[in-house]
């Protein structure tokens, strides 16, 4: 619930119990994209795209204070997890530091990525985009 009594009503996350998951967008083009990327099919890449873009709103809209308020994600091996915003915050809190600081800052604080990137010793855009991406694959394997 939000300060005015409100729910969160977004896809793939509630503050209630019930949870309706979108469903993906059917990615076609020509030739067929289950080919094999390395170990990774085209279906995991797009699954765990969407697991991330669910993590990384969802910790835009949810403060840390509303730790009640819950996320379904889909792992990568298909099982369903429920994780409430006191878990997401905890495991944020044991990723490494330039990660959790790019998750609190960017994601959390949003705060654009040139003044994150300027606050972290100059890194590059790059090496703030890797870090993120990293952190919330690690947050989705919880």
């Amino acid at each position: 619930m939000n300060r005015n009594g409100q729910g969160y009503v977004q896809a793939g996350w509630t503050s209630q119990s019930g949870y309706a998951r979108p469903q993906l967008p059917d990615a076609e083009i020509e030739g067929e994209l289950d080919t094999e990327l390395g170990d990774v099919t085209s279906a995991d890449w797009q699954q765990r795209a969407y697991t991330r873009q669910i993590i990384r709103e969802f910790l835009r809209a949810v403060p840390r204070s509303e730790t009640e308020t819950t996320l379904v994600i889909v792992r990568s091996d298909g099982e369903q997890r429920l994780l409430t915003r006191a878990q997401l915050s905890t495991a944020i809190d044991r990723l490494r530091p330039r990660q959790r600081q790019i998750v609190r800052l960017a994601l959390e604080e949003r705060w654009p990525r040139q003044r994150v990137c300027e606050y972290l010793h100059n890194i590059s855009i790059k090496t703030l985009e890797r870090d993120q991406v990293e952190a919330l694959d690690i947050l989705a394997e919880l």
